[in-house]
């Protein structure tokens, strides 16, 4: 057999297999998803582009206020289209919410996720029921958790991005200063590093971030608490950071008419941590914004490690700086882990929503 006719057999073969593996299976798109982070599509069926009560429903649960940023910003930016105008470049969005209404395919109100289908790093999720009275019912039993599963799922594109375009530098400092690694954002060209901390900034005054990540021995058995880390906060950021008039330091905001922060406990990756969320500002000043704090025991369970992002951009949206910032805290880990093993993990591909005897709706996860 000549060296031609081995080379033309191996080809025709691997077609074959190529063919044999994707039959039955749905292609992927290669096509990369279009959008801004955190924009949406709504699909809604035909004839019900102008009906004010479905498109003020899904405002209301995916156009929520942003938790705790100097000015309201929405959870998501909606666009409205109908199912038969959902063709070309709309299929390529990153977030599509997918409204079908069809008496004789459901039986009740459900929802599923589908990853992928026009564009590789796009989610969908599908809202489905027998009718509009059906979808209103899933808005309001599951749209914080699924404009919430938009978030994370914003927070899941950008650690990918972090995967390959981070500051070595200021990743080397964080290893050798604190005792753990992460990715952090390029960009910070300000640092400065002491035994336990390092601080980086872009210093930039119209649109500024802020990290900072320090480690201290755990003792107290009331760490994990608001009190707890708004005093260590205010302690550790206000002896580093401070202002140009006399007095001016790094503080948070404490006023509690509407309330400018919030703390809740997690657990990521089979650790705990504890995040607050907030406004500082600066005393004496005028200088303000939001901020992401996350506290953790390192692998030894021996110190408390803090990751701090904060911004600065007067008179512009901070939504999304916030969130590419915020990002970066999810990639901190033990010197030497694997970043893939630190990644979020995928939800859940599919959900069921079925109203049980009693009124309580409950989820079922399918196959």
């Amino acid at each position: 057999m000549t060296r031609r006719s081995l080379t033309y057999i191996v080809a025709l073969l691997s077609a074959l297999l190529l063919l044999s593996s994707c039959n039955g299976k749905k292609r992927r798109s290669t096509t990369s998803a279009t959008g801004n982070a955190l924009s949406l599509i709504a699909v809604v069926p035909d004839g019900n582009i102008d009906n004010q009560a479905l498109r003020d429903s899904i405002t209301f649960y995916f156009g929520q206020p942003v938790t705790i940023l100097p000015q309201p910003e929405p959870m998501t930016d909606i666009s409205f289209v109908e199912a038969s105008n959902f063709v070309s470049f709309v299929r390529r969005v990153r977030n599509i919410l997918y409204v079908s209404i069809d008496p004789e395919t459901y039986s009740g109100p459900s929802v599923g996720l589908s990853r992928n289908d026009y564009a590789s790093g796009q989610l969908i999720i599908h809202a489905k029921g027998r009718n509009l009275e059906d979808i209103y019912t899933l808005l309001q039993s599951r749209g914080d958790q699924l404009v919430q599963l938009i978030y994370t799922e914003e927070l899941k594109r950008r650690q990918d991005y972090l995967e390959q375009t981070f500051s070595n530098p200021i990743r080397q400092l964080i290893e050798d200063s604190v005792g753990v690694t992460m990715n952090p954002p390029t960009g910070l060209d300000f640092t400065r590093a002491q035994r336990g901390l390092v601080w980086a900034s872009n210093m930039d005054q119209s649109k500024r971030i802020d990290l900072v990540v320090y480690s201290i021995p755990y003792r107290n058995p009331n760490t994990f608490t608001e009190e707890y880390f708004t005093e260590l906060r205010d302690s550790i950021l206000g002896s580093i950071i401070t202002g140009k008039y006399p007095g001016s330091q790094m503080t948070t905001t404490k006023r509690d008419a509407p309330p400018f922060n919030y703390y809740h406990g997690m657990t990521y990756l089979g650790d705990y941590r504890g995040e607050l969320r907030g406004l500082w500002e600066m005393t004496n000043d005028m200088m303000g914004g939001s901020f992401v704090m996350q506290g953790m025991l390192d692998k030894s369970g021996r110190n408390l490690v803090i990751g701090e992002v904060f911004i600065y951009a007067p008179g512009e949206k901070q939504r999304n700086m916030l969130l590419n910032a915020e990002a970066s805290l999810y990639t901190i880990r033990p010197i030497g882990a694997d970043f893939r093993t630190h990644k979020m993990p995928n939800t859940i591909d599919e959900l069921v929503v079925t109203p049980t005897p009693d009124g309580v709706e409950e989820e079922i996860p399918t196959e």
